[in-house]
């Protein structure tokens, strides 16, 4: 077992080809249920958990120095925007980008599996919404 349980990486996942640094591993595909299970194998064959996960579904340029610094040691998920109201229907998450750790990374793979949406999944789960800082990306 590795004597740290997270590693310096960052894991990148989107449809667009981007420009990465040396410490992010990124993989594109736009699906997410057949990413999860690679990424998963690559983590329980060499013992380490990425620090973050970062789905991206714009096309962005992002700023890993920033992204770096976002706290990810509790059960928030990091979007774009949201809207949130009494009226359950109106509620949504902007999924341009998303910035989660290892717990909210596992739900929001197998989120197609499932009949709820995006918003409703996450009230499940207990996760904290939070709006990334636009100095984490451009367009």
């Amino acid at each position: 077992m590795n004597k740290n349980f997270y590693s310096s990486k960052i894991c990148l996942i989107s449809k667009f080809k981007i420009k990465i640094p040396k410490y992010v591993d990124f993989y594109q595909s736009d699906n997410y249920v057949e990413t999860y299970h690679k990424i998963l194998q690559k983590q329980l064959n060499k013992d380490f958990l990425y620090k973050c996960y970062v789905i991206l579904n714009e096309n962005l340029n992002l700023n890993f120095s920033k992204i770096n610094l976002i706290d990810l040691n509790t059960n928030i998920l990091n979007v774009k925007s949201f809207v949130q109201t009494p009226y359950p229907k109106e509620c949504n998450i902007d999924d341009g980008i998303i910035i989660t750790n290892c717990f909210g990374f596992n739900f929001i793979a197998l989120q197609s599996k499932t009949k709820n949406n995006f918003y409703d999944m996450c009230r499940i789960r207990r996760m904290k919404l939070r709006m990334i800082d636009e100095d984490c990306y451009s367009t």
